[in-house]
């Protein structure tokens, strides 16, 4: 069964940036830490556990929770955002345009990819996605 959001959140370095980059956020070398052909410590889960870093530093109790609440929070922007666009697009018939950025009030323009249908919006306060 795949872990939970929270469970990874538990179980993952507070220094880790991801595997698309080649060093955490404290400078050390994922191939530093690394052991060949099971993975890194910075992700490190109840049911895996591969190498060493001494400094791995996991999240405490209350930084789980406040890393959860933000994720729920921007899923709930993305959403607001989603439906508004998508209402703008179906009201209209238009695949540009322009509607109520819901994390700051301003404008968040789109635009509606003829080929695929994806959508792509950004605001000028940073906010935005594409599909």
């Amino acid at each position: 069964m795949p872990l939970t959001a929270r469970e990874q959140i538990e179980d993952r370095c507070k220094h880790f940036t991801g595997r698309q980059h080649d060093r955490c956020a404290i400078e050390i070398l994922y191939t530093d830490v690394e052991v060949k052909g099971e993975g890194i410590p910075c992700i490190m889960n109840r049911r895996f556990t591969a190498g060493y870093c001494v400094n791995r530093e996991i999240s405490t109790p209350d930084e789980v929770e406040a890393e959860i609440k933000a994720i729920d929070e921007d899923g709930q922007l993305f959403s607001k955002a989603q439906y508004r666009v998508i209402k703008h697009i179906k009201e209209t018939q238009e695949t540009s345009g322009e509607v109520e950025c819901p994390a700051c009030g301003g404008r968040l323009k789109y635009f509606r990819a003829e080929v695929n249908k994806h959508i792509h919006a950004k605001c000028s306060c940073g906010f935005g996605w594409h599909e």
